[in-house]
């Protein structure tokens, strides 16, 4: 005999059959639902014929794809950096989403990273062993069924660059106001190490060019002045959040006033009878 057939659900949950009389149809949940982390949805297969009617029952679950985050770019100072994502499926009572890091990217011959923590946190202690730039991916799986295929990813790209260390130089004293600085750069040719010299304390310093790390200047007042020596590591890639990679040693210097010698006698009166001879000079500076 002839027969029909048509799908429905059981709670009439708003969607659309690609063909609802047809033995093998596809439906399609209306968008304005939010099925939050999973959807129940009964399906009814019917099948008529005349006066006869068969009905089979399906139980399907609707997973919610999650949307997870990575995190923006960052830079990091040292070669530990915790990545921080956002889960796209909030943790619930009765809801525990999951996800795991793994490296995309690093640099060429640099060892693999390390996770001190474990990997599957959304937020991660990473280790590196080589400075660079890494790139990470974050998978996020809905744990509300066994669809292992319903999971989003989201990557970051991560800098770590080397802290600079820094050496002023050993503390000195100058005799005037006129001094050179020697401090010893950590900077090396392809590296990206910048360096400056600030007056930190003691007065005003005039440098010839303050970025050398030995160079000349001159200073304001006689007496004690502390100098920073500052290296700072930029990074190659662009973030919103860049850590300061810097670092500065300090070293004293003192400047002592320059005296003055000068003898108060007249040219002639260097002749004396007897063995003393009174002499007599004028004496300034300390």
């Amino acid at each position: 005999g002839y027969a029909t057939y048509s799908w429905t659900n059981k709670d009439n949950i708003s969607g659309t059959f690609s063909n609802q009389n047809s033995s093998e149809t596809t439906f399609t949940i209306d968008s304005a639902i939010n099925i939050s982390t999973y959807l129940d949805i009964p399906f009814y297969f019917i099948a008529r014929n005349r006066s006869c009617m068969v009905i089979d029952t399906m139980n399907v679950r609707f997973l919610e794809t999650p949307k997870v985050k990575a995190g923006p770019d960052h830079v990091a100072c040292g070669r530990d950096y915790t990545l921080s994502g956002a889960w796209g499926l909030e943790p619930s009572a009765t809801y525990t989403p999951a996800c795991t890091w793994t490296v995309l990217t690093r640099p060429q011959g640099a060892l693999a990273p390390t996770w001190p923590n474990g990997y599957n946190n959304i937020s991660s202690l990473v280790h590196v062993n080589d400075y660079g730039i890494y790139t990470f991916e974050i998978r996020e799986t809905n744990t509300a069924g066994n669809a292992s295929s319903c999971y989003s990813t989201d990557t970051v790209t991560v800098e770590f660059m080397e802290q600079p260390v820094v050496n002023a130089g050993p503390d000195f004293n100058v005799c005037g106001l006129d001094f050179t600085m020697n401090a010893v750069s950590s900077h090396i040719e392809g590296d990206s190490i910048s360096g400056s010299w600030i007056c930190q304390s003691g007065g005003n310093a005039a440098f010839v060019d303050r970025e050398d790390p030995h160079t000349a200047g001159h200073f304001s007042s006689y007496g004690t002045a502390t100098f920073w020596w500052i290296e700072t590591n930029h990074p190659h890639i662009e973030t919103t959040d860049p850590e300061t990679c810097s670092s500065h040693d300090e070293v004293q210097v003192t400047f002592y006033e320059v005296p003055s010698a000068s003898i108060n006698m007249n040219a002639g009166d260097t002749i004396t009878c007897g063995l003393t001879y009174f002499l007599r000079a004028d004496a300034s500076g300390s």
